[in-house]
């Protein structure tokens, strides 16, 4: 009968998730299956041997894929997960802070919309979170924020797991100017994501935030 027919044959009968990694044991428990199916006879020591350390190979692959702990009944290993978004605390409870970008945004933004300019002193006149360094975002920056897997980035934002409240379905300003066009500057839309320009006299919203450049 050909090895791999009775590597088929085992697998069934010797489980990955409940093998030691130590080749004697798997040594061990393949010939005591050989000799529960009375053949053991007929296989010579050598070829036992060598199934052994195909089913090694097998099972060290399956707990790789699956993550299941070698002799541990299959629990899966536990994986440390870092948040994207934390929320601050104490006196930093009104910011959030963007552990993928490295950036502090404001926690609620308001929904009071602004001229470009009027964008640019609000945020500036910012003491929040202990912090008055606060600016108007990029537009890469905003972009950041945006979750293209979702239809809608400011529900997605404004759940509780992401840390914000208040985002508004409309455009933001950047300070971002477009070149050449000194009277035009970037916004991006919290609803879908997509970038425009808008003349400065316009009124957007305003995303205040702080850190990185």
């Amino acid at each position: 009968m050909r090895l791999w027919t009775w590597v088929q044959r085992l697998q069934p009968a010797v489980p990955a998730a409940s093998v030691s990694f130590r080749g004697a044991s798997l040594h061990g428990k393949i010939s005591g299956e050989i000799r529960r199916q009375g053949v053991m006879g007929s296989i010579p020591r050598f070829m036992v041997f060598l199934v052994s350390v195909l089913m090694l190979s097998g099972c060290a692959h399956t707990a790789a894929r699956t993550g299941e702990v070698p002799g541990g009944g299959g629990r899966p290993e536990r994986q440390s997960a870092v948040r994207r978004f934390a929320a601050g605390t104490g006196a930093g409870s009104a910011c959030v802070r963007d552990n993928k970008t490295g950036l502090t945004w404001v926690k609620s933004p308001d929904v009071t919309m602004r001229t470009w300019f009027a964008a640019l002193a609000y945020v500036k006149s910012l003491d929040l979170c202990g912090y008055s360094d606060w600016r108007v975002p990029t537009v890469a920056e905003l972009q950041s924020l945006v979750n293209e897997d979702e239809a809608d980035t400011h529900k997605w934002l404004d759940d509780p797991a992401q840390g914000f409240s208040n985002v508004q379905p409309g455009n933001y300003w950047s300070s971002d100017t477009l070149p050449k066009r000194v009277g035009v500057a970037w916004g991006v839309n919290m609803q879908n994501g997509t970038q425009g320009n808008f003349g400065k006299p316009n009124i957007l919203f305003v995303w205040p935030v702080r850190g990185r450049r």
